[in-house]
């Protein structure tokens, strides 16, 4: 249940994989009161599931993505940084000076946010996948007049796919669902609900590229356990990525990205709006490793602190 007496902070960390954690480290050792807000049930982000990170300095035998995030949660905890789990964003109010957050169970206030979402901000990779135009869409609220009555593929292999692709048949009978992991991670419950819905599943593939022009597209399959390609077709391309949702959420409140998503910042992690700014690979499709997310995270911290002093003495 959503708490109705807004949550009061100096700055709030949307995400807490090694980019939120690092800024949020600094930002509570500099004496900001800080939230850090998690979609996931813990801290950490993807970085948890790498079993070995052998190229974090300081560790010459290597660490499990599991110790080195649980260490910085450690720390983190030394200067008071609260992180809140289980709580997606919903909505954003970033134009006023004190911004407004809404998740699932609360609404923060703060004067400053720093976007720390990693990767998710930028769909799944696929070759000349775009954002946002072209035949390829990432949200049926947002292409609905689009989508009627056309073929339309879903590429994904979460509980969004299957979620994405129930909605889209209001829109259209044929939908072809390609499940676009390895391995393969599709229940046979997923599968049996997209049988009663009477939409078609091509597994054991991946998607190695997509072509056409808008209104006819060209799919490339590739079997996950041999060289043979498939080619189909669609009239549209849906992607159904994990963690998308908060692109949309962001892009709704007016926060400027790429094509694929990534949020543009200028030199110091400041976004488009002011008192915004984003760390980690939520911003490059080059910081997709952890040492680089770390230092952008500390980096951004320092940005966000001279802006803050700077506010201050206004």
């Amino acid at each position: 249940m959503r708490i109705n007496k807004p949550e009061l902070y100096d700055a709030i960390i949307i995400g807490s994989g090694p980019a939120g954690l690092s800024a949020g480290i600094h930002l509570a050792q500099y004496g900001l009161k800080t939230v850090a807000i998690e979609k996931l049930s813990e801290p950490g982000g993807l970085a948890r599931k790498i079993e070995l990170v052998e190229n974090y300095p300081g560790f010459p035998e290597g660490i499990s993505g599991i110790d080195l995030t649980k260490r910085m949660v450690d720390q983190a905890s030394r200067y008071d940084l609260d992180i809140r789990t289980d709580e997606e964003v919903i909505n954003l109010s970033m134009e006023k000076e004190k911004k407004i957050i809404e998740t699932i169970k609360s609404t923060y206030l703060a004067s400053l946010i720093i976007f720390a979402t990693g990767s998710g901000m930028q769909g799944l990779g696929i070759k000349n996948e775009t954002w946002f135009g072209g035949g390829i869409f990432y949200c049926n609220e947002c292409c609905s007049d689009f989508l009627y009555g056309k073929h339309i593929v879903v590429i994904g292999s979460s509980p969004e796919a299957i979620e994405e692709a129930v909605n889209l048949k209001k829109f259209t009978a044929q939908i072809t669902v390609v499940d676009h992991a390895e391995p393969i991670t599709f229940t046979e419950g997923d599968k049996e609900k997209l049988r009663e819905n009477n939409i078609s599943l091509i597994d054991d593939h991946f998607v190695e590229k997509i072509e056409g022009e808008p209104g006819h597209k060209f799919l490339t399959l590739k079997k996950q356990s041999k060289d043979k390609s498939i080619k189909i077709e669609a009239d549209c391309v849906f992607i159904a990525a994990p963690l998308k949702s908060i692109v949309h959420v962001a892009r709704k409140a007016g926060l400027k990205t790429h094509r694929r998503g990534c949020i543009i910042v200028d030199e110091y992690g400041q976004t488009n709006i002011e008192g915004v700014f984003a760390a980690g690979a939520c911003t490059s499709v080059l910081k997709d490793i952890i040492p680089p997310c770390i230092g952008d995270g500390a980096k951004v911290a320092a940005g966000v602190r001279i802006y803050y002093l700077t506010k201050s003495d206004q």
